[in-house]
């Protein structure tokens, strides 16, 4: 699973690109991309499916602005016309990670520590921010691996194991993004590990931790969330540089 870690499978990513190759508005671009077939009309003006609006912000001012999600503007289009054709050009994986993120917010709700989350609000990532982007969190908002490690009863060491397997499994990977990818991983693989071991002492609830890890095979990322919406991060840039 590390070689998935922030890779969607993003088949459609040049024709995607090509049909907004001269849009300079993302909700033209969000428009034309319906238009020729390349995302459902469903995803056109669905609310419970959001992204941050910071459109005509310089791109300083917009980063900063991102750190304050999900308590920040937002449109049923993204803000920038890349990130309509990033978004685009993997639909079911898209629609994958938000079932199983719902999926994942609804069976921790068994232990009343994460609020209900419906809806989807889709942020910018990168494999060299998504750590920082964790930890640097606001008020108001719930850290999902914080939460799966408390509700799992997590020994620190044993974590630590499972991330160093990880990085063995993944030694052809380079070596930041193997790192990353198994500091992030590692979480849930043990949380779904030790679930596995303990299934009877937990009353027949569902596991969160499959559908945790399912975000991550998708190729996408469970970001700090609250006030009614889950938050799944995007990777941007080059992935064939990574």
């Amino acid at each position: 699973m590390p070689e998935r870690f922030l890779r969607p499978a993003r088949a459609a990513l040049k024709p995607c690109l090509a049909a907004v190759a001269t849009a300079t508005d993302p909700t033209a671009a969000w428009q034309e991309l319906a238009d020729q077939g390349r995302i459902p009309n469903r995803w056109r003006e669905d609310p419970r499916r959001c992204f941050p609006w910071f459109h005509g912000l310089a791109p300083s001012e917009r980063e900063r602005g991102l750190r304050h999600a999900p308590h920040v503007p937002w449109s049923t289009a993204p803000d920038d016309v890349t990130a309509c054709a990033l978004l685009a050009a993997d639909v079911a994986g898209v629609e994958r990670a938000e079932a199983a993120g719902r999926s994942f917010v609804s069976a921790m709700g068994a232990w009343s520590v994460v609020p209900c989350a419906d809806r989807v609000m889709w942020v910018p990532t990168s494999i060299e921010g998504h750590r920082y982007q964790l930890t640097d969190t606001k008020p108001d908002v719930w850290e999902p691996e914080a939460h799966a490690l408390r509700a799992i009863g997590a020994d620190w060491g044993e974590v630590e194991r499972v991330m160093d397997r990880l990085r063995g499994e993944a030694s052809a990977m380079p070596p930041r993004r193997r790192a990353i990818a198994a500091a992030t991983l590692g979480v849930w693989i043990y949380a779904a590990e030790r679930w596995a071991d303990t299934v009877a002492a937990n009353g027949g609830r569902a596991d969160p931790f499959t559908h945790a890890l399912d975000v991550y095979d998708a190729g996408y990322a469970l970001m700090p969330s609250g006030d009614g919406v889950l938050v799944l991060g995007y990777p941007t840039g080059p992935l064939d540089s990574w």
